[in-house]
């Protein structure tokens, strides 16, 4: 069986009597975090207590297998049936299995010999959902999630800006905000919420760590040049976490690299860098780790939308699709991935599941799409973040303006070219000091996540048009698809308060 990236092999040992067997993989709980999974196994025929060993092996699209074995034990019940759990927790996968279908197994019978009977499933479909800040774009703004506790880290600069330092900014679960002094700008924050460490770029060679609001250690990258994009020019560039092998990828400028840009990896379990690695494209101002599939997603202002895939070996793969592709986001769970067209109102998006793979080039089902209601952004489309297993993604333009959409991503994916389900753009109102609200500048302050009480997804937005960043909006993004719309249109209705409503709030940096 292989859906969305994975397989799952079951092979189950029981010392019994003979007996039929049938067992049923479903969801832990009614939690909605991806902490585990149940296992579930029923018997007929055997009559009395017996243990039920099994094996479970996740099999990723790239990259190490997870293999997980457990007992479960078995007892009589009145109907004849047996019935055991075993409960597995992860901090980043949930397994859920449906529809029919049956696979093989082996029952140890109490004589010591062997018989393949029929495992029957009653569920089919594996599925993922990522924690809050898995598979998020570099961009500016960080979200880290502990427990009930969600923590943005918000640099006070720009690539194109001279203020150091940041704002650790409490947005659920109490707290105060906190302000850290940093020696060179900072520009880019991204955290793994496994870890609570949290790991920032500055505009030259430094690289922050933080846990909390207390500045833990500093690092020097492998850049040595400036990478140049239409915003504004940098040595560390961004940062995205992939919060399962507990590794950040920086993008830096190298001089010996065709695009004067590209990638480098930091272990941050030994804080140690490994060789930059050159970009025949430039690099994308906002690039996306695709966790569950080893991809790192690198739309270009070049017009390549370039993938990296991480697993086994590192390798690039270029596809020119134009345009001026200004930053990167992807639905981990479907595979539905985007590019922000910088100056228009477009996105191209595109089905990695579909995607083909050649030597250094890659083909798929793609295509842009024009939005009418984005073209009024600031310099158009250009930031854009996906809330976690949400299919709503967030689309920001820069450099000023009020103005930013939510679309809604198709649910599925494998088959046909992906197109946005529906949209809509808005106004953000006026923030608390009653100033006109102005959009941060590159690498875009913009970002998603899921609230772990709520399990709303948000947007995530901060003002600072040439200046530290005063507010934060958070945007319920499904209340603002539900919001009444202007007769005609997909713009929301300008009489419709948002802050009434509670669509979006305001939070205070300072």
């Amino acid at each position: 069986m292989r859906t969305r990236g994975f397989v799952v092999a079951i092979i189950l040992c029981v010392v019994a009597s003979a007996g039929a067997f049938a067992q049923e993989l479903t969801r832990a709980s009614a939690s909605d975090s991806c902490a585990g999974f149940t296992l579930r196994v029923l018997g007929e025929g055997l009559t009395k207590r017996a243990n039920v060993q099994f094996t479970i092996t996740i099999v990723p699209a790239k990259g190490s297998n997870i293999t997980i074995t457990g007992t479960a034990p078995v007892k009589p019940t009145e109907k004849g049936e047996f019935g055991g759990t075993f409960t597995r927790n992860w901090s980043d996968y949930k397994i859920t299995l449906k529809d029919s279908y049956t696979l093989r197994g082996k029952a140890r019978l109490a004589t010591g010999t062997e018989k393949v009977v029929p495992i029957n499933f009653a569920l089919k479909t594996l599925s993922c959902k990522l924690t809050s800040n898995a598979c998020l774009s570099t961009s500016s703004l960080a979200v880290l999630t502990q427990g009930t506790a969600v923590t943005a880290y918000v640099p006070n600069g720009a690539w194109s800006t001279l203020t150091t330092g940041l704002q650790v900014v409490p947005l659920e679960g109490g707290g105060t905000v906190a302000s850290v002094p940093t020696t060179n700008v900072v520009n880019s924050c991204s955290s793994n919420s496994a870890t609570g460490v949290t790991v920032c770029t500055a505009n030259n060679t430094d690289v922050y760590l933080l846990k909390g609001s207390a500045l833990t250690n500093t690092l020097t990258s492998g850049a040595d040049a400036f990478a140049s994009f239409s915003g504004g020019s940098c040595m560390n560039c961004g940062v995205a976490i992939n919060n399962l092998t507990n590794t950040a990828v920086l993008a830096i400028g190298i001089s010996t690299s065709p695009s004067q840009s590209g990638l480098q990896f930091l272990d941050l379990a030994t804080n140690t860098f490994q060789t930059p690695v050159a970009s025949n494209y430039i690099i994308s101002e906002d690039v996306v780790w695709d966790q569950n599939r080893n991809l790192i997603l690198s739309p270009g202002e070049s017009g390549s939308y370039d993938i990296f895939q991480t697993s086994p070996s590192l390798v690039e793969y270029s596809n020119v699709v134009g345009g001026i592709l200004d930053s990167g986001g992807e639905d981990c769970t479907t595979g539905i991935a985007l590019a922000a067209d910088e100056f228009t109102g477009s996105l191209y998006i595109t089905d990695l599941t579909q995607a083909k793979f050649s030597v250094g080039t890659w083909s798929g089902a793609g295509q842009f799409q024009s939005f009418s209601e984005f073209i009024p952004f600031a310099a158009g489309t250009s930031g854009i973040a996906v809330s976690p297993g949400s299919q709503l993604a967030v689309v920001a333009g820069e450099f000023g303006g009020n103005q930013f959409g939510v679309v809604q991503l198709p649910s599925a994916s494998g088959a046909g070219i992906p197109a946005v389900v529906d949209y809509v753009a808005a106004a953000l109102p006026n923030t608390p000091d009653g100033q006109v609200w102005q959009q941060g500048l590159d690498p875009h302050t913009v970002t998603a996540y899921v609230g772990p009480t709520s399990k709303i997804a948000y947007a995530l937005l901060a003002n600072g048009a040439g200046i530290p960043p005063t507010y934060l909006a958070i945007v319920d993004m499904q209340a603002l698809m539900n919001a009444p719309r202007v007769a005609g249109s997909h713009n929301i209705d300008p009489t419709y308060d948002l802050l009434v409503t509670g669509v979006v709030k305001y939070i205070a940096t300072f």
